[in-house]
């Protein structure tokens, strides 16, 4: 660490630009001094360093920042530094008690270099949960604990008054309160919240209504458009009757592959009406070895006399191609 030749006043009794002056003794430096990090602008991306010789007294609060040597960045700044372009600094607070226009009360969680050349227009406020606050939303938090006792509406809990702060920035809504505000305030403004959020959810479920409407719409197209596909493919004897199932197995897991596995198969006509036996015809010509699709191609005539007349082996040349298609992952 680097340590600069320069002493700052991080935080003095002056007016900040959200009202308030914060009371030098009452700020709490327990958690800070265990670890008292340098920022950049209230940046915890930018952590330039730590501070050394904190020191509180009545009216102000100083502090000698020391720079990280192995970051460039954080070098630039302890040369502005010394060089004197840099010369402002301001605290990051969590304010725990105020009273009218002053902060009794307060925890330091960082110690920040600013370009703002006084502290009274960088100072930085946070909420319990550490998020830094806008000027607005440090108003409204700080209004939630003010215990000015001629404000009757602050005796509401301030744990109560931080939530619906929250609450109406998460739904988008900025909180309006003036100094005399009463509770009928606070319950419009809760009425808000309330209406957002209801009219988010009508929106939400009527597009869920409308996406499993379509989704169902079609289902029932690629389930009607399957059907006359393998009506279209029986009739033209592109498959049997008997293999339909596997046929819509394999359509409604993948309709595509189905359309292209069909269009693949030649159509047969039978022209000739059968008579004798084929089939031994067929065999004597050294048909063994021929599949379901070569007879069908082939010899579609011996083909429908083995389904007639040897029911066994045309079982047997079936069930080869329905293993055919699971091998391939056609069907399961």
């Amino acid at each position: 660490m680097k340590k600069s030749s320069k002493t700052f006043k991080v935080s003095d009794l002056s007016t900040n630009v959200y009202g308030y002056r914060v009371n030098t003794p009452g700020i709490n430096m327990d958690n800070f001094l265990a670890n008292p990090v340098c920022l950049l602008n209230h940046n915890y991306d930018k952590i330039m360093g730590l501070w050394a010789d904190v020191q509180k007294g009545n009216m102000d609060m100083t502090g000698v920042p020391q720079f990280d040597e192995e970051d460039d960045e954080a070098m630039k700044m302890y040369n502005k530094v010394e060089q004197g372009l840099l010369n402002g600094a301001s605290i990051g607070i969590i304010p725990i008690t105020i009273k009218d226009d002053e902060v009794l009360e307060c925890e330091l969680l960082e110690i920040s270099i600013t370009p703002v050349p006084a502290n009274r227009n960088a100072l930085v406020m946070y909420n319990a949960e550490r998020k830094q606050l806008t000027v607005e939303e440090a108003k409204a938090y700080c209004l939630s604990i003010n215990q000015s006792d001629n404000n009757p509406k602050q005796k509401m809990n301030p744990k109560t008054l931080n939530a619906l702060v929250l609450l109406c920035a998460s739904a988008g809504l900025q909180l309006q309160l003036s100094s005399d505000a009463k509770d009928e305030d606070f319950a419009a403004a809760l009425n808000q919240v309330g209406e957002k959020f209801a009219a988010q959810n009508l929106t939400v479920n009527t597009l869920k209504t409308k996406l499993t409407e379509f989704e169902n719409a079609q289902k029932q197209a690629e389930t009607a458009e399957l059907t006359a596909l393998l009506d279209n493919a029986i009739s033209n004897k592109l498959i049997l009757a008997a293999d339909r199932q596997a046929w819509e197995d394999l359509g409604k897991a993948n309709l595509e592959l189905c359309k292209r596995t069909l269009s693949a198969i030649k159509p047969v006509e039978l022209k000739v009406v059968l008579t004798g036996n084929p089939s031994a015809q067929a065999d004597a010509a050294g048909t063994e070895k021929w599949t379901y699709h070569d007879w069908a191609e082939k010899d579609p005539i011996g083909l429908a006399a083995m389904q007639k007349n040897d029911p066994e082996k045309f079982n047997h040349l079936v069930e080869g191609v329905k293993a055919n298609l699971k091998a391939a992952g056609a069907i399961a």
